[in-house]
Order: structure tokens, then C-alpha cells, then sequence
């Protein structure tokens, strides 16, 4: 049965939705909603005497945050491993406590999130319009440059509008159905001007698969053909756009570069070859170490990668106070960056919080969570998204929802919440 929405579910709903919000935006102004709402959430579940619900992938969040704080005795640098479990006690708290929500605020706060990061990348293309304006060049309106107001990375824009699509295709049912047609192009538009290109290739494929998937089950065999020639004709208008130019840079790497011992400081990399050649950095300081069961320690990881930097001669700045080079670069992989940091125990967790996502998601029939980690899975291929607190929360944050909108759809509750 229906329950009223009470003034603490309101005022969660509201701090929930700034969690989410200010994601992209600050770090600090997420750092503190985060911190007010898990709070607040918490104090209200005491009040109520409610019991916690756990899942199987808290206890495996919370194993991993156990196998980090031990890896502090295995650190070199204790400051910086300090500074690390701090970083990562989100997975001691996120998945437990976003899981306690109410049923009948979280579609809302989803709908309201999804329009607000519209909005958000709206007011991005009017600032880059009016640097265009003023005497900026046509990269304004592309990858880095393009959220340079909100001083954040294009490639984690790009995974928080994919998001925001998927919620978009699975959760927003409108009156009127072109509204929901309309707002998947304007995300998919955004997504091609980011220009990140792991992210909008398994985006495209996720979404060819989708609507694919609804022609065929509406036996609109003509609409199917007509809407396969559309899209042939569409990829085929972006042959010269920055998206389509940067996936044409990727497939022309060169080899040589990635594994050449010594470089010099003039040396220029690509996108790819400068992966290749950090992964194989990680793998000889796994090796150096004999450190594959436990890893280097997160601490001593960053430390380990400059000195291998250094040592083959790559830029490494000027005497410019923020020219660094490439001094500070991560693994740009998650997999490598959790093997290094944490060895093979690390790597095997991560893994499984996958394999547990992807089998609720198809043991309960809730494509949302199975995309949504497909996702997350080719984004860490090329970016430590779990280096940055920011992608920890996000990570955390939209796979507990999926959970619990599992949840709500195996309750009554399902049925009574609107959006």
C-alpha cells in the first residue's frame, strides 16, 4: 500500500539528489552531501529501529576497503596510506547506507538528477559558445575543453551522461513519448561532443542493441530497416567529427613506443601507446616487487610509476610550477591500477563485485544493472576510475540503486511508485 512521503524522506530525497548532482561538479560539495545524507540516513534507521538490509556486494565492498586499510602496514609512505583509507571509506558506507533509502523517493530523485545533468550540459555548451564568440577556436565545443567551466574530465562527464541515458531508457515513462525520444538524442549529441572514445563506442552498441531489441519485439520490420539505414547514414555524416577523428588516431598507435626501453623528452604519445607503455610499467613493478599477491600498497603505487617515468627519460615538465609531465599519471586502467595497488586478491575482488552486479541483473530480469555495468567495465579499461573519489562514489552509488531498484520492483512498493 501507497505510503505519504514523509519530511525526513523529503529532505533525504533532497540530499540525495545533491549527492548525485554535485558528482561531476565538486568534489568537496560532494564529499560533504554524501557525508550529510549517509548521516542523516543513518540517525533515521536508528530512530526507526529499523534493521539494515546487507547484499552480497556490501560484504565484498567492505572486504575491500579491509584488504586497503591493511595495506597500510605494507606502505612505505604511511601519510599518503592514511590518506587512502579515507579515500576509500566510501566502500564501508555507500553501498550499506544508499541501500536503506525509501523506495518512494528514489525513481523520483532519479528522474530530477537526469534533468539536471541536462541542464548542467546545456550551460556547458553556452559557456563554450561564448568563448567561441570571444575568440576561442571550434575545440571549445570537444573532450576537456568542453568542461573546463566545471574543471572535471570528459571521459568521466561521458560515463555520467551514459548513465543518465540508461536511467533515461529504463526508468522515464512521460505522456508524451517524444519528450523521451528527444532528451536520448540530446544525451547522445553531448556524449559524441565529450569525445570520449570507449565510452560512446560501448554507449552506441548498448543503445543499438536496445532499440534494436524493441523494433524487432513490435514486429516493426520497417521501421527496423528504416531505422538501421538512419543510423548507417548518421555514422557515416560524423566521418569528420572529433569523435570519429580521435577513434581514427587510436587504430594508428604505434607499437614501438609503448614498449621502447628508453625515450626521449620530446617523445610524443598517443592516447593508446602511453597505456600500453603504464601497463607495462605495472607489470614490471608487480615483478620488481614480487608483489602479485598483495600489490605495492595504493600508498606507494604512484610513487613506484614516477620513478619507472623518470628512469626512461619521459617528459617530466619544466620549471614551470604546474608542469609536472607525465609525474602524477596513473595506470589509466583500473584492473592494472587495482593488480599494482592491491595484487591479485585486490584484482579478484574487484572482479567479483561485477560477476555479483551482472548475475542480480539477470537472475532478477533488470537489464538497468547489466548495462550500467558493462559500462563501468569498459570505462575501466582505460581510466583508474576508482582512483578518484568521485568515480569510487559514482561506481558505488549507481550500482547500490540498482540493487535497490531490484528491490523495489520484487515489493509492492514497486507498483506505487510513480516518476
Amino acid at each position: 500500500m501507497y505510503k505519504p512521503i514523509s519530511f525526513s524522506d523529503k529532505f533525504s530525497s533532497i540530499l540525495l539528489w545533491m549527492a548525485l548532482f554535485t558528482l561531476p561538479i565538486s568534489i568537496h560539495l560532494n564529499s560533504y552531501t554524501f557525508a550529510i545524507f549517509m548521516i542523516s540516513t543513518l540517525i533515521l534507521k536508528i530512530k526507526e529501529k529499523a534493521v539494515i538490509q546487507i547484499h552480497p556486494f556490501m560484504m565484498v565492498c567492505v572486504v575491500f576497503f579491509i584488504l586497503t586499510a591493511l595495506e597500510y602496514f605494507n606502505s612505505y609512505d604511511k601519510i599518503s596510506a592514511k590518506n587512502f583509507i579515507e579515500k576509500r571509506l566510501g566502500y564501508l558506507f555507500i553501498p550499506i547506507l544508499f541501500y536503506q533509502v525509501n523506495a518512494n523517493i528514489l525513481k523520483n530523485v532519479l528522474l530530477f538528477w537526469v534533468k539536471a545533468i541536462m541542464l548542467l550540459l546545456i550551460f556547458l555548451l553556452l559557456y563554450a559558445f561564448i568563448r567561441y564568440i570571444k575568440g576561442s577556436d571550434g575545440s571549445v565545443f570537444y573532450y576537456h575543453e568542453l568542461c573546463y567551466p566545471i574543471y572535471n574530465h570528459a571521459i568521466f562527464i561521458s560515463l555520467i551522461v551514459s548513465i543518465a541515458m540508461l536511467i533515461t531508457w529504463f526508468y522515464y515513462s512521460p505522456s508524451k513519448k517524444y519528450i523521451k525520444i528527444l532528451l536520448l538524442l540530446l544525451f547522445y549529441f553531448f556524449l559524441m561532443l565529450l569525445s570520449s572514445k570507449n565510452i560512446f563506442t560501448v554507449t552506441s552498441i548498448i543503445f543499438f542493441v536496445l532499440v534494436s531489441k524493441k523494433i524487432i519485439s513490435m514486429k516493426l520490420w520497417l521501421s527496423g530497416a528504416v531505422f538501421i539505414v538512419l543510423g548507417t547514414a548518421f555514422l557515416l555524416s560524423l566521418e569528420n567529427s572529433n569523435i570519429i577523428s580521435r577513434i581514427k588516431q587510436a587504430s594508428q598507435y604505434d607499437f614501438h613506443l609503448a614498449y621502447a626501453t628508453k625515450v626521449t623528452e620530446a617523445t610524443r604519445f598517443d592516447g593508446t601507446n602511453l597505456r600500453l607503455r603504464l601497463w607495462n610499467y605495472g607489470w614490471h613493478i608487480l615483478s620488481e616487487n614480487n608483489a602479485f599477491v598483495w600489490g605495492v600498497s595504493p600508498a606507494d603505487t604512484q610513487r613506484l610509476l614516477d620513478a619507472k617515468i623518470i628512469k626512461s627519460d619521459m617528459y617530466i615538465g619544466s620549471d614551470k610550477k604546474s608542469d609536472k609531465g607525465f609525474l602524477g599519471y596513473d595506470f589509466h586502467n583500473q584492473y592494472v591500477q587495482t593488480f599494482v595497488e592491491t595484487g591479485i586478491i585486490g584484482l579478484v575482488l574487484l572482479l567479483s563485485m561485477f560477476l555479483i552486479l551482472l548475475y542480480e541483473g539477470y537472475v532478477n530480469k533488470t537489464p538497468f544493472l547489466i548495462f550500467l555495468n558493462i559500462l563501468f567495465a569498459v570505462a575501466f579499461i582505460s581510466e583508474s576510475n576508482l582512483g578518484r573519489q568521485a568515480g569510487i562514489f559514482s561506481f558505488l552509488a549507481f550500482n547500490t540503486i540498482g540493487l535497490l531498484l531490484i528491490k523495489i520492483k520484487n515489493t509492492d512498493e514497486y507498483n506505487q511508485t510513480t516518476i
